[in-house]
């Protein structure tokens, strides 16, 4: 019984000792070298490059995924894809091999971790494809310090965004814009929406996020259910200011089937009792000036009449006696609606904004190229960047590092309005060091109107009214409902 006794003792003793110790630099989680030093098999670059070549290739088991985590020292119930992922350290798609000394458990936290090394491995992808990288030395970057390989992909100038922000080069990650060609026949066919110079000069002497203007409010729509957007339309008209055309507004207060009346400071039984009996009154509106063309030749019904104005989301509605504040309503729920993560990744990186003067009618018009857009988005923070996070008057802005898909980075404007808890989170972010965490924002698309100010009224010079169409850079921007707890991408 004895002997019994010590001979279990060394089997874990043995057991523990040989796992294998994972590398750790900056608290980045690397391969053991013994362990998983990498493997790599024969494969033609045209065979590498030619989509589909990974799902023709990839073979692990489940014994063998088991097996590897064990090699480390990770217990089964940990060894989970809510905790790690088997990875193949040099990717499938860099021609690796499935053999157990290229796989190892790769944690998702602390970041950077399996999700980065994974859109790591689709950039160098990129490089081997285009002909800007030996496949050798991709594949000895990765398999040696993945961790060292993601810090210049993100110096590369490929993916070096907030420079490129910063000092208003467009990023080499972003196609060239093209020109868009017009229309046949009149002016008015040739453009997406338009935009008055007062209203650009309104918005740019605010200096906000939030600004006020004054509306006749219309028809109001029913409450929408949590799966569409939880709010309610109500159609505006403007007053003392010309916006552009089409010239409707929409206001759009945020998550009113989720609370009550009585939580934006009115003694209605119901939203349709504040809202019937200001149908034709004159009111004070606050939130944020969307401009988007969701609805500029489709709207619906009175309440939400073809539009590319909103305020939305609105955060305060001031009409006398009756004096309404959103602002802490503003938050994302469980179930809310979000378009697909293709979606986000093609209007992000597709959607191209061009701007005009159209002198006969002394007006801006605008067209919009590329890219499928929606309303509501989830992107991941992959970074954000301290140096842009900006006070504002009503909320912040940032410049961010966000993945719209799961593996794809890209650059993106962040919006976020207080006195909601993401703008806390945004405005402590100009301080943090990094994330520890994963971040998921739910948002909404805007066309950013302070980069459309900065093409058509740039610092120390007049505004300019060009006679030929000229692209306005990063035109889009995210403003930021709240965090949620996961993204699209994590349920396909």
């Amino acid at each position: 019984m004895r002997n019994h006794r010590l001979f279990v003792l060394t089997v874990v003793l043995l057991t523990t000792i040989s796992a294998a110790q994972y590398r750790k630099k900056e608290n980045v989680y690397l391969n053991n070298l013994t362990a998983t030093p990498g493997a790599a098999v024969m494969v033609s670059l045209d065979d590498l490059c030619t989509s589909g070549y990974t799902a023709k290739v990839r073979n692990v088991s489940t014994a063998t995924k088991k097996q590897v985590c064990a090699d480390y020292g990770v217990p089964s119930d940990k060894c989970t894809v809510k905790q790690v992922e088997i990875d193949h350290l040099i990717s499938l798609e860099l021609g690796g091999s499935n053999d157990p000394s290229n796989l190892w458990p790769q944690p998702y936290l602390p970041k950077p971790g399996a999700r980065e090394k994974d859109r790591l491995e689709n950039w160098l992808h990129r490089q081997v494809c285009d002909s800007k990288m030996p496949l050798a030395v991709a594949q000895r970057m990765i398999a040696t310090d993945w961790y060292s390989a993601y810090q210049a992909m993100l110096q590369s100038p490929e993916t070096a965004p907030f420079t490129s922000l910063m000092t208003e080069n467009l990023p080499t990650e972003t196609a060239a814009a093209s020109v868009p060609s017009l229309d046949s026949g009149a002016e008015g066919s040739a453009f997406d929406f338009a935009i008055s110079p007062d209203f650009l000069v309104k918005l740019e002497n605010g200096q906000t996020v939030q600004p006020t203007l004054t509306l006749q409010l219309g028809e109001h729509s029913p409450v929408h259910p949590l799966d569409q957007d939880c709010e309610l339309h109500v159609a505006g008209t403007p007053r003392n200011v010309t916006l552009g055309e089409p010239n409707a507004v929409v206001v759009e207060p945020p998550n009113v089937c989720k609370n009550s009346p009585g939580d934006v400071g009115a003694s209605a039984a119901d939203w349709s009792g504040i809202f019937d009996p200001l149908a034709g009154v004159t009111c004070q509106v606050t939130g944020f000036p969307r401009i988007f063309t969701e609805h500029a030749k489709s709207g619906g019904g009175k309440s939400n009449p073809s539009h590319v104005f909103e305020i939305h989301p609105t955060t305060a509605i001031d009409c006398g006696q009756q004096k309404l504040a959103f602002g802490s309503l503003l938050k994302i729920y469980p179930g809310m609606r979000a378009i697909s993560p293709g979606t986000t990744t093609s209007c992000i990186t597709q959607r191209q904004l061009f701007v005009k003067y159209d002198s006969e009618h002394e007006r801006f018009v605008f067209r919009e190229q590329g890219g499928q857009c929606g309303n509501f988005a989830v992107v991941e923070v992959e970074n954000v960047l301290a140096s842009s996070v900006r006070k504002i008057g009503g909320g912040h802005s940032a410049i961010a590092r966000v993945s719209p898909d799961g593996q794809s980075l890209t650059t993106l404007k962040l919006y976020t309005l207080s006195p909601s808890a993401v703008d806390q989170w945004l405005d402590g972010a100009g301080n943090a060091s990094g994330a520890s965490s994963r971040v998921f924002l739910h948002g909404l698309f805007t066309y950013d109107y302070f980069a459309i100010q900065k093409v058509l009224h740039p610092q120390g010079q007049d505004w300019q009214k060009p006679m030929e169409w000229i692209p306005v850079r990063f035109p889009l921007a995210l403003v930021v409902f709240g965090q949620t707890d996961s993204a699209p991408w994590e349920d396909q």
